[in-house]
């Protein structure tokens, strides 16, 4: 966790860790960090500092709030690919041949390590269950708010990946010599992270027929929003419209009794779906 790579090898020869960000298949890779190149530390914590702020920055953060109008930095797609990272480090095999790969591609990002699942592919994607191969390992991350020691990795890996309309991540295992990977395919991400865009288009007043009132625009405005994002907040729809609390709340209620939206869960948890 905070030796030195040429230490750590001595005890796991094969031990090697790699990061590519590749943008298109024409070269190998645009930028790459390895445990071995000799010029930072090498150990497993090195890494993570090095590649986790890489990998939080190849996924766009759309402007979004909570209930309490505070920016939200974090997505629940960056928690995925960091629970992704972590447990990719924690659950390899170091004793095995083969490296540790994460691969940043333009539409996907991969995780691949050494050492075989610990138990059926189904039963980890499932969630709930945690057997780790290193025990310590996962204590260190847990002792440094990276992961929770719960088995609840795979369930904010899909919870990530329903947030951003993705499909969920792909987990397979490779034989002789044993190997693990999980994928994350992000086409659409940045259709999401776009629409904002498209919202904007409909807020400018040259988009807009002079005949329609301020409030059928901000009905516009609002389907707009759904039909990319899938569900809205009370919140969201006063930053999107300029409303106040109480303009929002008589619109969206609007949307509920003219059938067009359904609203779901309860307090600060209250959001809306397209019928």
């Amino acid at each position: 966790m905070f030796g030195h790579e040429w230490k750590i090898t001595q005890e796991f020869p094969y031990y090697f860790l790699d990061y590519r960000e590749i943008s298109d298949g024409v070269r190998r890779w645009d930028h790459r960090i390895v445990s071995g190149d000799g010029e930072w530390s090498g150990n497993l914590y090195g890494f993570w500092l090095k590649t986790w702020p890489l990998l939080a920055q190849s996924v766009r953060r759309p402007f979004d709030v909570d209930d309490e109008m505070r920016r939200m930095d974090d997505t629940p797609l960056h928690l995925a690919l960091r629970e992704a990272l972590a447990n990719t480090l924690i659950h390899a095999d170091y004793y095995m041949r083969g490296n540790t790969v994460i691969v940043n591609g333009a539409d996907s990002v991969s995780f691949t390590n050494p050492g075989g699942l610990r138990m059926p592919p189904d039963v980890a994607l499932a969630g709930g269950l945690s057997d780790s191969r290193n025990p310590t390992l996962l204590k260190m991350f847990a002792l440094i708010s990276v992961v929770e020691r719960a088995g609840s990795g795979f369930d904010a890996m899909r919870s990530g990946c329903e947030w951003a309309h993705l499909p969920c991540p792909e987990l397979t295992e490779s034989f002789d010599p044993d190997r693990t990977r999980l994928v994350f395919r992000l086409e659409s991400v940045a259709k999401r992270t776009s629409h904002m865009a498209r919202i904007q288009t409909v807020l400018k007043p040259d988009s807009i027929n002079t005949a329609q009132s301020g409030k059928a625009r901000e009905h516009e405005v609002i389907l707009a929003y759904l039909h990319n994002a899938r569900t809205i907040t009370r919140a969201q729809v006063e930053q999107l419209t300029g409303m106040n609390t109480a303009q929002a709340k008589y619109m969206l209620k609007q949307l509920v009794l003219d059938g067009t939206v359904i609203q779901e869960g309860r307090g600060r948890a209250t959001h809306y779906v397209l019928r």
